[in-house]
């Protein structure tokens, strides 16, 4: 902005406000141009003075030499002061910093100059402490005389409005953002053509390695040198010069200590407005546990084929509609099937041979109901070979729980099964061997003891003591040999009579056992405890549970020692798949090592000469008849402080027909 402020006398001669301002200034330059104006009247000075001073735009007058001379109040306002009077604009060292001391004087030619945006430090130039950095634009005007010279110089600072709030607020802005760059979860970067970095938030120098973001601005690390492999970084040079981006690259970089990482980067060039490339930046990311990661899934995957593939039974999967997606070499060779892609074009819901079977309905069930099934069956292959398989169907679900297919297992048992059948063979004639040697033994044994009776009742006076305790002992040996002759044909029984399952009331089965023992824990004075509140309806053969109740109840009597209070508990526990049930004592006890021992037939543990009686039948005849219910017999127990027998039964039987 120009401000042209002059008075014009009668005479036309120009005065410029310098001359009439001059009247206040005790400055001797100031009264030496008072002396040399005419005289003016006091209203028209009064009055230009007025002009000069209130007037809101800031004005400095100087003299041609950059002299000091005059200032109004909004020069005192904008400064804060008014100068020294040695002042002198052309020495002031913020101007000639600025070199613009050259500038002004060139300027001067008669014609006035606008200096824009000049950053101007008022405490280097006046005599002001703590005044503030201001910014203004100045305009310099020259006063020429009559004759065309240049008398003084006018001033003029027009502040730039609200320089100080924008200031304060561009610094919260920088500050505000670079807090939101520094904290963004991902690296941020730019660099130039060369591929220095030129900016880099805090995540992204520390993604690299480095504590402080500047260790990498500048040309002290170039974005190229990050790269491990040359032929990823030639990739990503072609696809951004052909492109002008590359989205989601992946490579393999290193970081500040050496250590390896895999990167994530999308890279954009940087265009100026004439649309030229100026540099690039991006965002990055680590992605070294999202690959390591993505390898253990790789490495798992292939082992777990691996595991399939070479899985000696059968393994297959299939969608909903039963068409086979996959199949090992196992499952392939007991279909009969020529190969892995003939199998897969298989289905098993129209597979002949599966149908014949009934495997298409188990396939159907398992879709449907989303629960396993497994069973053995018969197989017979399309060429004709027969086998015993084991089948094993469980339902595909993803992540939200849906079935999308199904997993067949199926395991060729075939030499299995003739190897267990042949044992049953061979177990059933032991059977059979056990009853006829039993049934056959018992005449003479029957005999033998007979005469015994009869010879010591008849013989006794003649007999002396020598020949009576022989006589006892064949009593008591053929009373043995009875004892084991029964049990032998009662274990042989158990192989040969096929259990009838019926639903009965437990607790009546064992109230009737316990009355069948009832004098012997009387003659014992043994206290007897039921546990369990209530007792289940159960699925079994009534008279054999009866009979496993009884051998461990005499069992648990037997071995009640010396204790002053002997107690046996009868208790139950509810199982998902089984009914369990146990006898419990506080009798001799048994150690760990004879624990399984006990339950094999003529194993007996000869602990104490006085339990010597055990035939070692009872127990073999207890861990068989729950097994034929599906369950299974064991016992925990530590010597000196009693037994607990348990025995379990399947919740479940076969039931038999009324």
């Amino acid at each position: 902005m120009s401000v042209a402020l002059r008075c014009w006398q009668q005479t036309g001669n120009v005065i410029t406000f310098m001359n009439i301002f001059a009247m206040k200034s005790k400055v001797p330059q100031k009264q030496k141009l008072l002396k040399s104006s005419e005289a003016s009247e006091d209203s028209l000075q009064n009055l230009v003075f007025s002009v000069i001073e209130s007037n809101p735009v800031s004005l400095q007058v100087i003299d041609c030499h950059g002299n000091h001379l005059l200032e109004n109040q909004a020069f005192r306002n904008l400064f804060g002061s008014s100068p020294n009077d040695d002042y002198n604009i052309l020495n002031d060292s913020e101007y000639n910093r600025l070199q613009l001391t050259s500038e002004i004087l060139k300027a001067l030619r008669g014609r006035s100059i606008h200096l824009p945006n000049i950053l101007y430090h008022p405490a280097n130039v006046f005599e002001v402490t703590e005044s503030p950095r201001i910014q203004f634009d100045l305009v310099l005007t020259p006063v020429k005389d009559a004759t065309g010279d240049i008398e003084y110089i006018l001033a003029t600072h027009v502040n730039l409005p609200n320089f100080k709030i924008r200031e304060t607020k561009q610094k919260e802005y920088q500050n505000h953002f670079r807090s939101q760059f520094d904290s963004i979860q991902e690296g941020l970067y730019q660099s130039d053509l060369h591929a220095n970095f030129t900016a880099i938030n805090r995540t992204g120098a520390e993604i690299l390695g480095y504590d402080d973001p500047e260790e990498l601005i500048n040309g002290k690390i170039r974005t190229l040198d990050l790269f491990l492999d040359r032929g990823d970084r030639e990739l990503m040079i072609s696809f951004v010069r052909e492109q002008g981006y590359v989205r989601n690259f992946v490579f393999h970089a290193s970081k500040k200590d050496g250590t390896k990482i895999w990167i994530e980067a999308t890279v954009n060039s940087r265009i100026n407005k004439s649309g030229k490339i100026i540099g690039f930046e991006g965002i990055f990311r680590d992605i070294t546990k999202r690959k390591n990661t993505e390898r253990q899934i790789v490495d798992l995957k292939d082992f777990n084929e691996s595991i399939v593939r070479n899985a000696p039974i059968g393994i297959l999967t299939a969608d909903l509609n039963g068409a086979i997606t996959s199949a090992n070499p196992a499952l392939i060779q007991l279909l009969g099937s020529p190969g892995e892609e003939a199998t897969k074009k298989l289905n098993l819901f129209t597979l002949p041979e599966l149908r014949q079977a009934g495997f298409d309905k188990v396939f159907r069930k398992v879709l449907s109901d989303g629960e396993p099934i497994e069973f053995e069956t018969e197989y017979t292959s399309h060429w004709g070979k027969m086998s015993y398989v084991w089948f094993r169907v469980v339902p595909r679900v993803d992540e939200l729980g849906n079935i999308t297919g199904l997993i067949a297992i199926i395991e060729d048992i075939s030499q299995r099964k003739l190897a267990e059948n042949q044992v049953i063979h061979k177990q059933r004639e032991l059977e059979r061997l056990l009853y006829t040697i039993s049934h056959d033994l018992k005449t003479p044994l029957i005999a033998v003891n007979g005469f015994a009776k009869i010879l010591g009742r008849d013989y006794a006076s003649v007999l002396d003591d020598q020949g009576r305790n022989y006589l006892e002992f064949i009593q008591q040996g053929a009373q043995r040999m009875e004892s084991l002759i029964k049990d032998l044909l009662e274990f042989s029984r158990l192989g040969e009579i096929k259990c009838e399952f019926r639903n009965e009331n437990s607790i009546e089965i064992i109230m009737m056992a316990v009355r069948e023992v009832q004098y012997l824990l009387d003659e014992k004075k043994i206290e007897l405890i039921i546990q369990a509140k209530k007792f289940p309806q159960i699925q079994c053969d009534r008279q054999r549970i009866i009979q496993l109740i009884i051998n461990l109840l005499t069992n648990a009597i037997k071995f009640t020692g010396d204790n002053s209070k002997p107690r046996i508990e009868i208790g139950y526990a509810e199982l998902p798949e089984y009914h369990q049930f146990c006898v419990i004592d506080n009798g001799i006890g048994i150690e760990q090592k004879h624990q399984d021992k006990i339950f094999r037939i003529f194993q007996t543990v000869e602990q104490n000469p006085k339990y010597s009686q055990s035939t070692g039948v009872g127990l073999a005849i207890v861990k068989r008849i729950s097994e034929n219910h599906g369950g299974k017999a064991w016992v925990e127990s530590e010597p000196g402080k009693g037994s607990a027998f348990y025995f379990s039964i399947r919740r479940k039987q076969s039931l038999t027909s009324e």
